[in-house]
């Protein structure tokens, strides 16, 4: 059945990291409908995939806690080289999603989230806060330094290193994924603030040397790491280069048509199609698919996490694309009531459109006492897949 996870024998540790790949090996074999990196390529060539590997979670609240019961079992990691050590934890954690039946992705994440070519400016991160700026910096501060160097400023010396040591040492089977590189205006706000708001209107010059010099160091970035990362090892969404577009939701569309579109032409006329990431809001779906050549973005209904813009229903998503060949990632977040009947619709939807992708969804009324309720619900959608 497909609901069915398999859990060999957990050894207490593993020792060296090539046991922990091995054991990632044996438990992701015998569960082939989670095999998440599979559909997701199915899904980017427009093909069928046999199984939904469709991923329902629910939210973590302050005070929530997981209990040890709940939680997956893994081995320990007993080994002495850190950098060994901290990537066979990365490894194991990959099974992980298993706890609600939930797919799996043999993949290797990069860099630190959000601020990851932050530190390249000269601006710390604060690890409290998942790694944003500490601080911000004026335009004309940053402009007064040197650029900073794609192959050895901030943190990119260090996330060269991970990669060459996972292309050693982990199994063919195995990718890895650019870090999140967000997108020019992104940065540009997280960096700068709220003159990222108002230069371009009141220093349009300055504006423009800014993110000239901010879209050129990104593009020499994303190049080395394509050199980087082999062909062979790049995460199935990595076949195109994705621009987040988070801090679009706080302005107008001609707003960014005036002052952003500029430059995210840039990297589209370095790499081409382009992935991009709306988060979640209408209008910057629209103005992006109107104004970029795109091969992939995303879309899903926001409950009750606020937004800037609101957020993009599949529906209204689809009848944009029309019959365009644009693979479409679904994120949404489940009403309480009814759940089993709201994606199974969804499900039907992606079935008959295999470049529909069902990426995450989350239960906004869930808690980890609902966990069990989560995993039936997801045996009975997957058998509904298989009838």
């Amino acid at each position: 059945m497909t609901a069915s996870v398999m859990t060999a024998k957990v050894p207490a540790a593993v020792g060296s990291f090539n046991d922990a790949c091995d054991y990632f090996q044996t438990i992701y074999d015998a569960n082939p409908a989670r095999h998440g990196l599979e559909a997701l390529e199915l899904a980017l060539d427009g093909k069928q995939r046999a199984y939904p590997t469709l991923s329902i979670n629910h939210r973590i609240e302050p005070g929530d806690f997981l209990p040890k019961s709940e939680q997956y079992p893994l081995p320990k990691v007993n080994i002495t080289d850190p950098e060994q050590a901290t990537l066979a934890s990365q490894v194991l954690q990959m099974l992980s999603p298993l706890a609600l039946l939930n797919p799996v992705h043999p993949v290797f994440q990069l860099g630190k989230g959000t601020g990851t070519l932050v530190p390249s400016f000269g601006i710390p991160l604060n690890e409290a806060l998942d790694n944003t700026p500490a601080y911000t910096v004026e335009m004309e501060e940053l402009l007064a330094q040197p650029d900073p160097d794609p192959a050895t400023s901030g943190i990119l010396p260090e996330i060269r290193r991970t990669i060459q040591t996972i292309d050693a040492l982990a199994p063919s089977t195995f990718r890895i994924a650019y870090p999140d590189m967000q997108g020019p205006f992104n940065l540009a706000h997280a960096m700068t603030g709220t003159d990222a708001f108002t230069a371009p209107y009141e220093e349009p010059e300055l504006w423009d040397e800014f993110m000239t010099r901010l879209t050129r160091f990104w593009i020499a970035v994303q190049k080395n790491l394509m050199e980087w990362i082999p062909e062979s090892r790049r995460a199935p969404l990595n076949r195109f280069v994705r621009i987040a577009e988070c801090s679009v939701n706080m302005v107008a569309a001609d707003f960014y048509r005036d002052f952003i579109l500029p430059y995210d032409k840039m990297i589209a006329d370095e790499f081409g199609p382009l992935h991009i990431h709306p988060c979640s809001g209408p209008h910057v779906f629209h103005v992006t698919l109107e104004n970029l050549p795109v091969a992939a973005t995303e879309a899903g209904k926001m409950i009750q996490t606020v937004t800037a813009a609101g957020s993009i229903s599949v529906d209204e998503a689809r009848q944009a694309l029309k019959d365009r060949p644009i693979t479409l990632l679904v994120g949404q977040e489940i009403p309480q009531g009814g759940e089993f009947d709201w994606l199974h619709k969804d499900m039907i939807i992606s079935r008959d459109n295999p470049n529909i992708f069902l990426c995450g969804y989350t239960g906004v009324h869930w808690q980890c006492k609902d966990r069990e309720a989560v995993r039936d619900l997801h045996r009975k959608l997957d058998a509904s897949w298989e009838d």
